[in-house]
């Protein structure tokens, strides 16, 4: 994803009412033609509340920008060219806002910062017309008092604090009235974009339904309008979560450096002069940004032309989505792996083994739990069947009522009240977002049986296994047909296909199945097998031209990584196959698996086996020489 700083976020989203450069200045003597846009408001007091807050934040491209020096009064006193919408003195609450709270909370945290050590930080924005001192803040503005400075922190910390609260005002409120190129309130109407990238419409002397006022004040770096209020800032799904305490833990997630990266774009940027060190000033960085959660989940939740639903949990809800989530990703301290299929074992085992440590787990169980929660917020209402994605009533409605619904990862969230509301979204009021809607979750309501654990049908041409005393390594996947189904044998086999493992000789057949992405929860395990003689060429004759009528029986046991009876299970012996039909046999109604098997380390893969074994006494004792298996079926066990 491409996102471009905030020098120049929309330099390339020009409209017909607006110049096609930012850098092209346009000197339209009409009104106060000889000043800037910025001495234009600082002049005009009517203005002197925005004015302040121009004057008290500073340029950042993001909330990490700590180098960022330029007051927002002083790029506006550049030679550039801007549109700015000024609201009115008293048209917004300039003075209790929370915009000015955030100020003086992050001037609260800077100067905390300095208690602690001496850091490299930059100057406070300065008044360009006296740039030797501070700008002074409003002394009507409120005092931070019902703040309390967090205690413990270092000075990092508490300066990336405060350059977030900062961020918060310059994006959500400072942005949200400025554009790069210059546009005609009377043109007609056109679609805005500002430099928080928002899209805003102006139409009929208004900006999204606010006043604009008449005068029009061109200045030598663009042009400056006053308007009725302050633009509503459209919140998308990622503001909605940075804009709150409430969603802190999540936030941190998303915005840790190990996963948040950005890397600077020189190709795509212009380029201005060199400083006297001999180094490329540029005059609008574009950077090339890019998370390694979101980007895994699919879900562009900062970009405004994509339509999102998400599950938000706060802070407290969180907690309860770690507890659920972490126990499905339980590591053990061992894994066997690099399987070979001729012997049906893993060949790194014992000493050669892949082992952990305890806070190996523990690291490991923590990052994925993360990425699991995270990953499966989003849902995209564009594959929602016969729904108008514009239409939001029928956004909400599909989402509270189907039977199912797919995250951008392809995890389904099953209904649990099928035909109903799901309980999942029941009775929370969903936040409409510049990008969709947000479901907050105060609970973390999601049950890992209706989304995480798997249903998986491995069906004959998707089973994989290793077998022993088997004419065929692997099994001969057969198909049905017209001339070969033994239409006496009732029931239906997937794609008319099923899996059939001849006894090679004299030996004990063994197949191990292997039981791919198994979290450490409870299944249910069924296996569906099917009579041989369902096909007509596997009818066996004695040698007077008779049918031999066979009665199989056969065992299975669940093998973990280590080739031992996985702990709290048993055997299954003798379990009889149904010889006029097909049928699903469930092996195991309710067995835990104490181990995770999901997540490892690349290029380490291991998992537990379904063993299905006939033994030579149940050869003879059921005239059978083959087992035809269609499937296994392991689901999650839902109370």
């Amino acid at each position: 994803m491409v996102t471009r700083s905030l020098v120049g976020a929309s330099l390339l989203l020009g409209v017909c009412a607006c110049t096609d450069d930012h850098f092209d200045v346009v000197n339209n003597p009409v009104m106060g033609g000889n000043q800037t846009i910025w001495q234009n408001i600082k002049g005009n007091p009517e203005l002197s509340e925005f004015a302040n807050l121009l004057q008290r934040t500073r340029v950042m491209k993001n909330e990490d920008d700590r180098n960022a020096t330029q007051s927002f009064a002083s790029l506006l006193d550049q030679p550039q060219s801007f549109t700015v919408w000024a609201p009115l003195n008293g048209t917004f609450d300039a003075t209790k806002a929370k915009y000015n709270q955030l100020l003086l909370e992050a001037a609260a945290l800077r100067e905390a910062a300095g208690n602690v050590q001496t850091p490299e930080t930059p100057e406070p924005p300065v008044d360009p017309e006296n740039p030797g001192n501070p700008e002074t803040p409003n002394p009507d503005a409120p005092t931070p008092s019902s703040y309390e400075v967090p205690a413990g922190l270092t000075a990092e910390q508490y300066l990336d604090l405060a350059d977030q609260k900062e961020y918060q005002v310059v994006n959500q409120f400072v942005r949200n009235h400025i554009s790069r190129f210059q546009y005609q309130s009377l043109a007609g109407a056109q679609d805005v974009r500002l430099m928080n990238t928002k899209n805003s419409v102006l139409s009929n002397n208004q900006l999204n339904g606010l006043p604009i006022g008449n005068d029009v004040y061109y200045s030598t770096n663009g042009s400056l309008y006053t308007l009725q209020g302050a633009n509503p800032f459209a919140f998308n799904i990622f503001d909605f979560i940075s804009s709150s305490e409430n969603y802190s833990t999540l936030y941190g997630i998303l915005t840790d450096p190990q996963v948040d990266h950005k890397t600077f774009w020189a190709a795509g940027s212009t380029e201005g002069a060199m400083n006297e060190n001999g180094e490329m000033v540029y005059v609008d960085s574009v950077f090339l940004y890019n998370n390694d959660i979101l980007d895994a989940a699919g879900a562009q939740i900062k970009n405004e032309d994509s339509v999102y639903v998400a599950l938000i949990p706060t802070n407290s809800a969180w907690d309860e989505a770690v507890e659920k989530v972490s126990a499905l990703y339980t590591y053990g301290t061992t894994y066997c792996y690099d399987w070979d299929e001729e012997t049906g074992k893993f060949l790194k085992n014992g000493a050669n083994a892949l082992k952990f440590t305890k806070a190996e787990m523990d690291s490991l169980q923590s990052l994925i739990t993360n990425e699991t929660i995270i990953r499966n917020m989003f849902f995209t209402p564009s594959i929602f069947t016969g729904v108008n994605t514009a239409d939001s009533a029928q956004v909400i409605n599909y989402t509270l009522h189907a039977d199912s619904l797919k995250s951008t990862t392809g995890t389904t969230f099953y209904n649990a009240n099928k035909g109903g509301e799901n309980p999942l979204f029941a009775g929370i009021n969903p936040v409409k977002a510049s990008n969709g809607y947000v479901f907050p979750l105060e609970t973390y309501r999601v049950d890992p049986a209706y989304s995480f654990i798997n249903h998986t049908e491995n069906q004959a041409a998707f089973m994989t296994c290793s077998t022993t005393g088997c004419v065929t390594q692997g099994g001969q996947m057969i198909t049905l047909t017209d001339d070969n189904r033994n239409t006496e044998v009732l029931g239906d086999l997937a794609d008319d296909r099923y899996s059939y493992y001849a006894v090679s000789g004299n030996s004990k057949l063994t197949i191990r199945f292997r039981l791919n992405n198994i979290l450490s929860a409870r299944y249910k395990i069924t296996i569906q097998m099917a009579p041989n003689r369902i096909n007509k060429d596997h009818i066996r004759l004695d040698q007077n031209g008779d049918t031999i009528v066979e009665a199989p029986k056969f065992d299975v046991q669940l093998l973990g990584d280590d080739m031992k009876t996985i702990s709290g299970t048993k055997a299954v012996k003798n379990i009889q196959i149904d010889q006029d039909k097909v049928t699903n046999i469930v092996l195991y109604e309710d067995v835990f698996f104490p181990k995770n098997y999901v997540g490892l380390p690349s290029g380490y893969s291991s998992f537990p086996m379904l063993e299905v074994s006939m033994t030579l006494a149940q050869q003879k004792s059921g005239n059978c020489k083959a087992l035809s298996i269609g499937k296994i079926i392991i689901e999650p066990v839902r109370d």
